[in-house]
């Protein structure tokens, strides 16, 4: 398991990283800063940033985001992002092209912080953040 990286508003404290959980699930429930692979996540906030820059998501970006970073770098299945992103909705109400659609605008926010090439399509399976 990852160590977040830590900072003044970034603390995560070592029973609750033991618990178990993914560090970003953590930081997520204690409205808390994660920082993975030079991105910055503010949970409550609704932000990305890198350095002076930031985007903010919309809440579906957000839980796509992080359903990917949970996974520290392995492809997340299709299905599985469908139904992080949209715990409540059917297959059939929630098609693919719109999980596209949410990974295309999360690209682009990407892009306009210069972190390119970060989210990658897995052939077959689904997506992956890259580390």
């Amino acid at each position: 398991m990852r160590e977040p990286n830590s900072g003044p508003t970034d603390v995560v404290s070592a029973d609750l990283y033991r618990s178990g959980r993914k560090p970003a699930e953590i930081a997520a429930l204690h409205g808390l800063h994660f920082t993975y692979s030079g991105l910055s996540v503010d949970w409550c906030g609704g932000s990305i940033s890198t350095g002076a820059a930031s985007q903010t998501l919309l809440r579906t970006e957000l839980r796509l985001l992080g359903a990917l970073l949970e996974t520290e770098g392995e492809p997340v299945h299709t299905r599985a992002l469908i139904r992080s992103t949209w715990p409540d909705a059917t297959h059939e109400i929630t098609p693919h092209h719109a999980l596209r659609a949410y990974v295309q605008s999360l690209r682009h926010r990407l892009k306009l912080l210069g972190v390119n090439g970060k989210l990658v399509t897995v052939p077959g399976v689904g997506y992956r953040f890259v580390p």
